[in-house]
């Protein structure tokens, strides 16, 4: 699939996204395509590499006029976003660090939105099955085969 300057892109995990612009560069002595992306919903910029377009699923957004999105009445705001400079992140980027020397701590990777208002039990749930998956990310990168660390 392949994009033109202004064509509004939807790029997962980031949103909606308006192609600014395209350009070559070389990286490494290896010239390659990109797409400068502006994401919509915090004014950040994102660059694509063309060839991988289908690899992060970049998409065309829905350009049909019939098609009209409005705030529902009952709806909230989003939850903030925290900072990678809070007292609190940085506890959590130290904690996941003793936990799994030599892991990269990625802030803002959810298997899920954290958007949606949920029951003390469904976060007890979340922070369980959170816990599973990470005990086993790190037997699979260690080579240990149990779920322990």
């Amino acid at each position: 699939m392949t994009f033109e300057v202004g064509d509004k892109v939807i790029y997962p995990n980031h949103g909606l996204g308006i192609v600014e612009r395209i350009e070559d560069k070389t990286i490494l002595g290896t010239t390659c395509g990109f797409y400068h992306l502006r994401i919509v919903a915090n004014d950040t910029t994102v660059l694509v590499p063309v060839s991988n377009v289908d690899g992060v699923g970049l998409r065309r957004a829905i350009g049909d006029e019939r098609i009209v999105i409005e705030v529902l009445p009952q709806s909230s705001e989003a939850s903030p976003v925290a900072s990678q400079t809070s007292e609190g992140y940085g506890l959590i980027s130290r904690t996941v660090r003793e936990l799994f020397p030599g892991v990269i701590v990625a802030p803002g990777l959810m298997i899920g939105g954290t958007d949606e208002r949920i029951s003390v039990e469904n976060y007890v749930e979340m922070i369980r099955f959170y816990e599973t998956l990470i005990r086993h990310a790190a037997g699979a990168a260690t080579g240990n085969t149990q779920t322990g660390f």
